[in-house]
């Protein structure tokens, strides 16, 4: 997609959500003028961080709540370790459901940097040499399609403060560094992959098994390749319908239809279900009235593991014990199943889904659930053999030297302490390999789950919109009201609301 180049002339953009933003029709001039002198005062008087000790039952507790100011505060004042961009993710959502627009905007770019930065310091060697240690002993550094996400966010918190020329220069800046954006982060993941495709061929590993026939203990792999996630072939996320979406309305409602159509091309190679074509050509005489509604949370991943024994270990005649652990999507109960959106003339329609965000999420877990998954047995290999030849030598020997006690007492009752602390510690050891095996379960949890449009061709007045949040018996959950809404003939008027439940 071409860069644009034209200058953001207008838009009509209303954010609906606990707090509301009204940008439209005819009062869209001193609207648009007044909120820009607002965020003018705002960027000039940069907020306090407030942060708050990080307890997870005090986390839940607020957020459980609403209260996302105090859950900005904890991530704030929390130990981030490896997690840093992971908590910058989670807390700039919510600053956004908190209604702190600009501060969430400001965040979400920082945050992009951040994330830029770590893929262009990290190679997928690097990524595989350090998870030797575990796989959360790497820095998060976010997903493809939490990097798209974020662009979408930085979009919609600019449209509900009624910044629109930053809302517009969000698609010109995803249009211009798509590339230098995601490719890298494609390239590292794809090196990763193949590392991890050969973890079971490297020197480590034959070193590994060597060391442990030598002390009289044969591992049998051939029942790993059983449980192994197949290798995902289907097509990679790569572009966001929702920020497509995003992009073809924005750029609709600024007269530049060949970048509308740009971003349209891409929302059809994503979601060809959803069209734009009156939005970028609205009929003569017509207005138009989109209503694009945010609901729920994203869905999560987790920890898929597999164990298995193999390989007796000496004079114990019992085996090594390995577990197996690589990420899954974890199936979630979205409360909200539907969004019906009214107009104040009555018509009313069910809104189309744009995007379900959880198919992110299953693409990236397949994506990485393979690799996972060997590196993991590759770390109980590596692990098993640093622990187990040691200790099994040492447990051979005090064997042999209770057997040769057998005439004396007081030599039997000392062989035989030392051969329990022997198996103790062997034990231990062993288990330990097996309580520090992790997927890494790792992203940001408050990003929306659907994103749905209802667009209406209407003639041009003022209207009301109620958007509707219901659950799978048609029960409303929540809903969200906007009146003064402007409709002007020839362009998109834009309505969003969300509902984080």
């Amino acid at each position: 997609m071409a860069k644009a180049a034209a200058f953001f002339a207008a838009v009509v953009m209303l954010f609906a959500s606990c707090v509301s933003t009204n940008v439209g029709g005819d009062q869209q001039e001193n609207s648009v003028s007044g909120q820009a002198d607002s965020a003018k005062k705002q960027k000039e008087k940069k907020p306090k961080v407030k942060k708050k000790k990080f307890t997870q039952e005090a986390f839940d507790k607020a957020y459980a709540e609403g209260d996302y100011a105090s859950c900005v505060a904890m991530l704030n004042g929390k130990k981030h370790g490896k997690d840093k961009i992971l908590d910058a993710l989670d807390a700039n959502m919510l600053m956004h459901l908190n209604g702190q627009y600009l501060d969430s905007a400001r965040s979400f770019m920082d945050t992009q940097r951040e994330m830029q930065q770590s893929a262009n310091d990290t190679s997928g060697g690097k990524s595989f040499a350090a998870t030797v240690a575990g796989e959360n002993s790497t820095s998060y550094a976010g997903t493809v399609y939490e990097r798209l996400l974020a662009y979408s966010m930085r979009a919609v918190n600019a449209l509900a403060l009624g910044d629109i020329s930053n809302a517009k220069g969000v698609m010109d800046t995803y249009a211009g560094d798509y590339k230098d954006v995601i490719a890298p982060l494609v390239a590292q993941e794809k090196e990763l992959e193949a590392e991890s495709e050969n973890a079971l061929e490297t020197d480590d590993v034959s070193s590994a098994l060597k060391s442990l026939r030598a002390v009289g203990v044969s591992v049998d792999l051939s029942s790993v390749n059983g449980g192994r996630p197949a290798k995902y072939t289907g097509k990679p996320y790569e572009n966001s319908a929702f920020l497509s979406y995003l992009g073809a309305l924005i750029y609709a409602a600024n007269n530049a239809p060949d970048h509308a159509q740009d971003s349209a091309r891409l929302l059809r190679e994503t979601n060809p279900n959803i069209s734009v074509s009156e939005d970028i050509a609205i009929p003569a005489g017509k207005g138009r009235l989109n209503v694009v509604t945010l609901s729920g949370t994203i869905g999560k991943r987790s920890q898929g593991a597999q164990e298995f024994s193999t390989g007796l270990i000496p004079v114990l005649n019992t085996p090594l014990k390995f577990k197996i652990a690589y990420p899954v999507f974890l199936a979630q109960n979205h409360a909200i199943s539907a969004v019906r959106v009214t107009l104040s003339d009555g018509t009313a329609k069910t809104a189309t889904l744009i995007e379900d965000f959880d198919d992110a999420v299953k693409i990236d877990v397949a994506q990485k659930a393979r690799g996972a998954y060997n590196r993991s047995v590759f770390r109980n290999i590596t692990k098993n053999a640093a622990t187990a030849t040691v200790s099994i030598t040492a447990l051979i020997a005090a064997d042999k030297a209770v057997k040769r006690s057998q005439g004396s007492v007081m030599m039997q009752l000392a062989t035989q302490a030392t051969y329990a602390a022997t198996v103790a510690g062997l034990n231990a050891g062993l288990n330990a390999i097996i309580n520090a095996e992790k997927a890494d379960v790792r992203q940001g949890s408050y990003f929306p789950h659907e994103a749905s449009a209802a667009g209406f061709t209407v003639n041009p007045g003022t209207y009301s919109v109620k958007v509707e949040y219901l659950s799978k018996d048609g029960t409303v959950i929540e809903t969200k009201e906007q009146g003064d809404i402007s409709v002007v003939a020839g362009r998109p008027t834009v309505v969003v609301s969300s509902c984080g439940k």
